[in-house]
């Protein structure tokens, strides 16, 4: 054990040290006690706006993203609660009338970074996460580094760059974003130790890297990842061919790759299987043509960030004007997240001088991929070639996204540099005149560039900030970063001092650190923690009802998925995956007449979707509805809700799906008249037809998975349950399965031929079911691999 550990001390000292930087950023939201979440923006919703007064010392949030709030830690906190009851979370009730949990991907439940939120309190397991996420970027980029021989210190610093690089730091508040890029470096270091040592085993870590990437939650930057690993292999392939390699050997390791990401794919299948279901009936049906995906480009001052990554801002500042910048240049509207890609002045400096000094054959291909990344944030006619060629991409708006593999080649770039100063005929190869002349370069780009910012705003300011003063500390910092990373790169270089190069890496971190730190939210738990009197009335009926919020803009109310917080079900949700037949429905009753685009209190089909709550600042004059009283905010009970199951009183069949979602919509619909479409078997019936006596539905269970109705339900009648419904729902009379029929173009509806019992709802979708199997496939495949590496190793060969 000793002679392992002086063997790899080197190694195990550069884990340490990425170890120590995961904790030392993220350490006010792991040991500090404080969240990894804006929670001040609680303080501006309602019913929490009420309570902001307790705060005096609270100003405004630390970095205000919605998404984190009412997407991200909803969604962790349901699953939380899901899995410590044993439930695997299929379905979601608590927002959009429901809608698929695990389809939705982005709650990735299956990813190891979510675990940790079914073994710690939530709001505590976010900072872990993130801290867990850091180290196993770094882990696994310096891993990926040591395999193709670069020295243990030039690895650190290309690791810190990797792990702390402005893609990962925009998207800190987003886990799906940020976490599906930690796993590329896994799959080319498994895949390079294949190669290497001609050992097909390694490739398990390709398998297994590519099905973590899936599990991590968002697709569009699993294509960036797949493509980075594609180029990868390729280039790896060609040059195994020019060495003199046989056709042989290159297609047995192409097809060896090809095969361990198909074998990852088929890991993630529980995850992908609803996911790609989803994906085909979301909202996002419809494509957009090429020149509006080129809208989504950026325009070339974006540049500028490599170098000051708050040249135009910045959100935590208050100060960001970046994002009108792209729209002075006829773009769209870009947010900071979307434009954050800075890997630090030392890496960039190291990459540069690297190439220029010493490349080697991963210099050029990383050079290649780093200029093939902002050919498509850019705007170039290689964006065509996704668009095209691949499925589903035109539907994404994202193209700044490939920023990912842009921070990605940067940081191996900034290792293989400092691998190649390191080297000891560095001096010989002028390495010192190289490291000044790139350093002059940077430095006169970056102060011409931001002089000229600091001269055209100088006297602009936003809020209490002048933008003016701001850039000029922009450029100071930039300029001092500049001059010290020479200076030590300079001194490691012409006097081979390994504390200069200890002192590079540290200077990374800092430069980095910082900047990583400035943007993680620190918010406070107890904003979380007040008691919410309005919430606890609704929360005191006992039946499961439904909430609606509205308000005079987005944060006047309490926004989309927060409820889930306190488990109401709410018929808005926000989700880049909507449900597209729910969605026309959500979109028809919308509108802007109390100041938001937001459902309409006036309209029947919150009667019928239940909706018995509606949480408001505004006053509400529509008829049916009464305020209960004035808590932290309105609360008013409809008195006119449907009850969340009922037998309708009557059924009318319309001729296309268009008509019945002009009626649910409409101001005239009857929500005791349940509309259907006819087929060609009830050609001949007649248009309207009674329903059977009306009697009592009650809901005897109702969880996340499964609905129980139950009652004395007679034959020839109809019962309706005001849930979505979504392809995987089956219904079971007294047991024997029956067929749901789509009521009202979105609800659920059973014809019973005899009478009945109980009426059970139950959802466990084939696309689940085939996709667990393959998961369990993989997995299996995995152990085997696994097994078989073990008792080769024990036998000695």
């Amino acid at each position: 054990m000793r002679a392992v550990i002086r063997r790899h001390r080197n190694d195990l000292c550069a884990l340490a040290f990425i170890l120590v930087v995961a904790l030392g950023v993220t350490w006010p939201v792991t040991l500090g006690g404080r969240a990894m979440l804006p929670t001040g923006l609680y303080l501006r919703m309602q019913p929490w706006r009420a309570h902001a007064a307790q705060f005096p010392d609270f100003r405004r949030p630390q970095n205000p993203i919605l998404d984190a709030v009412q997407q991200f830690y909803p969604w962790r906190l349901y699953a939380s609660r899901q899995v410590r009851e044993g439930i695997v979370p299929l379905w979601n009730p608590l927002m959009l009338c429901g809608t698929p949990f695990v389809g939705n991907n982005q709650s990735a439940i299956f990813y190891p970074e979510t675990w940790l939120h079914y073994f710690m309190e939530p709001l505590r397991a976010l900072g872990w996460a993130t801290a867990l996420f850091f180290f196993l970027a770094g882990s696994f980029m310096y891993g990926f580094l040591r395999t193709i021989r670069v020295r243990p210190l030039a690895s650190t610093i290309g690791a810190v760059a990797f792990m702390l690089n402005g893609f990962f730091i925009g998207w800190l508040c987003f886990p799906t974003f940020r976490s599906v890029g930690a796993w590329l470096p896994l799959m080319l270091l498994g895949f390079e130790k294949a190669v290497r040592s001609e050992r097909p085993g390694w490739l398990g870590l390709t398998a297994l890297g590519t099905g973590t990437q899936f599990l991590a939650g968002n697709l569009h930057i699993s294509i960036y990842v797949l493509m980075g690993f594609g180029a990868y292999v390729i280039a790896r392939v060609a040059h195994l061919l020019m060495r003199g390699g046989t056709w042989r050997r290159a297609a047995r390791d192409a097809g060896l790759a090809v095969a361990a990401v198909a074998v990852g794919t088929m890991l993630a299948g529980c995850q992908l299987g609803p996911s790609l279901e989803m994906a085909a009936l979301c909202s996002r049906t419809g494509t957009q043509s090429y020149a509006q995906q080129m809208t989504y480009a950026l325009a070339p001052p974006y540049l500028l960030l490599a170098l000051m990554p708050d040249a135009f801002g910045n959100p935590v500042d208050y100060n960001h004007w970046g994002a009108e910048l792209n729209c002075w240049w006829g773009r769209a509207y870009r947010t900071y997240t979307e434009t954050a890609w800075y890997i630090g002045i030392a890496p960039l400096l190291l990459g540069i001088a690297g190439l220029a000094v010493r490349p080697r054959r991963q210099s050029w291909f990383w050079l290649g991929i780093w200029l093939l990344a902002l050919a498509l944030v850019f705007g170039t006619p290689l964006d065509a070639v996704l668009y095209y060629l691949v499925p589903g991409f035109n539907k994404l708006s994202g193209l700044s996204r490939a920023f990912y593999l842009a921070c990605t080649a940067g940081s191996v770039l900034a290792a293989l540099g400092a691998d190649a100063l390191m080297r000891k005929d560095a001096r010989e190869r002028n390495a010192g005149r190289t490291v000044i002349a790139t350093s002059l370069a940077l430095l006169t780009i970056g102060v011409i560039a931001g002089a000229y910012i600091w001269v055209v705003l100088g006297s602009t300011a936003i809020g209490e900030v002048q933008l003016g003063a701001y850039t000029l500390a922009q450029v100071g910092r930039f300029a001092l970063l500049v001059v010290a990373s020479a200076a030590l790169i300079l001194w490691g270089v012409t006097r081979g001092s390994t504390a200069a190069w200890c002192g590079l890496a540290v200077l990374v971190v800092i430069d980095l650190g910082i900047f990583a730190q400035k943007f993680t939210p620190e918010g406070r738990t107890e904003y979380l923690k007040v008691k919410l009197d309005v919430i606890s009335t609704v929360k005191a009926d006992r039946e499961p009802v439904r909430f609606c919020s509205v308000g005079d803009d987005f944060l006047n109310r309490m926004a989309p998925n927060v409820p889930m917080l306190f488990d109401l079900q709410d018929i808005q949700g926000s989700d880049s995956l909507v449900y597209g037949r729910y969605q026309r429905v959500l979109g028809g009753i919308s509108n802007e007449r109390l100041g938001y685009l937001q459902p309409d209190p006036a309209l029947p089909a919150l009667d019928l979707l239940g909706v018995k709550y509606l949480l408001t600042p505004l006053r509400i004059e529509d008829k049916g509805w009464r305020l209960e009283q004035s808590y932290e905010t309105r609360l008013y009970v409809n008195e006119d809700a449907m009850p969340r199951a009922f037998v309708p009183r009557s059924v009318e069949w319309q001729k296309s799906d268009d008509e019945i979602l002009r009626v649910v919509t409409g101001r005239q619909l009857d929500p005791w008249v349940i509309h259907l479409l006819r087929s060609e078997a009830q050609a001949t019936t007649s248009p309207r037809i009674e329903a059977a006596d009306a009697g009592a539905v009650e809901i005897s269970h109702y969880g996340t998975n499964r609905v129980e109705l139950s009652g004395d339900f007679r034959a020839g009648q109809w019962i309706v349950l005001s849930d979505v419904l979504y392809p995987g729902w089956r219904v079971y009379v007294d047991g024997d399965e029956g067929t749901i029929v789509p009521a009202n173009y979105v609800l659920r509806a059973v014809h019973l031929s005899r009478p009945a019992r109980t009426v059970t709802f139950s959802y466990l979708p084939a696309s689940f079911q085939l996709g667990a199997f393959a998961s369990s496939l993989a997995l299996a495949a995995l152990a085997a691999l696994a097994a078989a590496v073990a008792l080769r190793r024990r036998c000695g060969e």
